[in-house]
């Protein structure tokens, strides 16, 4: 399996938007991720195997801050390095860009990620409580540079 990740265009919302909700849980609508590449402050990525994208990302830049949206691997792709190979591209992408410090927000129960967010060098800061769906709490993790 070769991924190659590059800049989300409009032609790629074209080919996520029949399959966003069915293969990417439950996640930001497609008029959303159209106004985030719209953005002067925000990178998007895919994940590309071929000509199928099997993931997708963002990140926001706020002077030298940068704030990790999401990372969203396709359902039957998961497990198989592709987030990570995402996330190493953001910070990448953010140290060239100047960032002193990534953060993101993870669900308390998403374990996969938050050993994924760990072993990348992310520390706990806090926790915001009932973030996800009122109920789940998040945990906000950050990477300094």
């Amino acid at each position: 399996m070769e991924i190659n990740v590059t800049s989300m265009s409009m032609k790629h919302l074209e080919q996520i938007a029949p399959i966003l909700l069915t293969d990417f849980d439950d996640f930001w609508t497609l008029s959303t991720l159209a106004l985030e590449l719209r953005n002067p402050n925000t990178y998007y990525l895919v994940a590309l195997e071929g000509e199928e994208i099997v993931g997708f990302g963002g990140i926001w830049q706020v002077l030298t801050e940068f704030h990790l949206n999401n990372i969203v691997v396709k359902k039957t792709k998961r497990n198989q390095g592709i987030g990570t190979i995402l996330l190493q591209h953001f910070v990448v992408l953010a140290k060239e860009k100047g960032a002193e410090s990534l953060t993101l927000e993870v669900n308390e129960n998403n374990k996969y990620a938050i050993q994924l967010y760990q072993t990348a060098g992310f520390t706990t800061m806090g926790r915001r409580s009932k973030y996800y769906h009122h109920q789940e709490d998040a945990i906000i993790m950050t990477k300094f540079f």
